[in-house]
Parts: structure tokens; C-alpha cells; sequence
């Protein structure tokens, strides 16, 4: 998550901020649900997250909201990555 590698950076190793590896996280992926600033599409490691429906944290349309793990605000619900 971007506050991790903010973190790291302020430990002393500028270069892992989120602002300085996210460009070669956009490059090494292709995102095949999210698109924008925050994720890579024609990289080698292809990213996908299966459709699936659970009983918690609907956002009140009956829908349940992905969870975007390159965003700054961590809100929704989470799956796990599946990585071909």
C-alpha cells in the first residue's frame, strides 16, 4: 500500500517512496480491471480480480465496492490478486 513505501522512505531510503516505484509497478503490470494513473496496462505480469459476492460491507446499492490497492484511501472490500 503507498503509505508502506512512504513509510520506508521516511526510514532513510528515499527512493521507496510510492511517488518513485510506482513507475516501474505500472511498467511490470497489465491490469485487467483498473485502469488510470495508478496501474500498468501491456506490462508482462497480467492482474485480475474474480467477480465474487459476499454478505458484508455493501456500499447500499447492493453492489460491493473493489478495493483499489494502489489508491491512497484504502475503503471497499478486498479480494485476492490473481496473477497469470
Amino acid at each position: 500500500m503507498p503509505a508502506d513505501f512512504d513509510e520506508w522512505a521516511a526510514l532513510g531510503n528515499d527512493q521507496w517512496s510510492f511517488e518513485k516505484v510506482l513507475p516501474s509497478h505500472r511498467k511490470l503490470e497489465h491490469d485487467a480491471d483498473f485502469g488510470g494513473d495508478l496501474h500498468g496496462k501491456g506490462g508482462p505480469i497480467w492482474i485480475e480480480r474474480p467477480e465474487r459476492k459476499c454478505c458484508n460491507f455493501e456500499n447500499g446499492d447492493g453492489e460491493h465496492p473493489e478495493r483499489n490497492w494502489a489508491a491512497r484511501s484504502q475503503a471497499g472490500r478486498s479480494n485476492s490478486l490473481s496473477m497469470n
